[in-house]
């Protein structure tokens, strides 16, 4: 875990401050059905999504539902299909799906307040403006987002 933080901190140029305790215990209980290769990415999935001097926490690691924030477990997410199960052609990921929607579902229960929104989420100001503009997303009629 040591050698996988400091490479993935000099790769990334953060100053992480390490793994928290909750982090460290979850990497230890994990069953790894990756390898060494998925200690690796878990690593480096921390160390980008962390806050740079903040410790690495199980959520920053792990991208499963279940480790999503809160408002994710209380919400219902109406997912659609992927486009490439419908007709050979891709589209967003299940997960991109879910994160879109989730985006989408809160920015409309805080009236399109971001900072609100990134609140709610357990996120920075900065990675909600991202996601929003990744996934094109804009306020439309009555306040309701839609997609561009």
């Amino acid at each position: 875990m040591t050698h996988f933080l400091a490479l993935h901190r000099k790769r990334h140029r953060t100053t992480v401050a390490g793994l928290s305790g909750a982090g460290f215990d979850a990497l230890l209980r994990y069953d790894y059905p990756g390898n060494v290769r998925e200690l690796s990415n878990l690593i480096g999935r921390g160390v980008i999504f962390a806050d740079p001097g903040g410790f690495i926490e199980i959520n920053h690691m792990f991208s499963a539902l279940e480790t999503l924030p809160e408002i994710a477990k209380t919400t219902k997410l109406h997912i659609r299909q992927r486009a490439e199960d419908r007709d050979g052609a891709t589209g967003p990921s299940m997960i991109e799906t879910l994160e879109i929607e989730l985006l989408r579902t809160t920015l409309n229960e805080t009236g399109w307040n971001v900072s609100e929104a990134a609140r709610k989420l357990g996120l920075t100001r900065a990675k909600v403006d991202y996601r929003i503009k990744k996934f094109s997303l804009a306020p439309g009629p009555a306040g309701r987002p839609r997609q561009r």
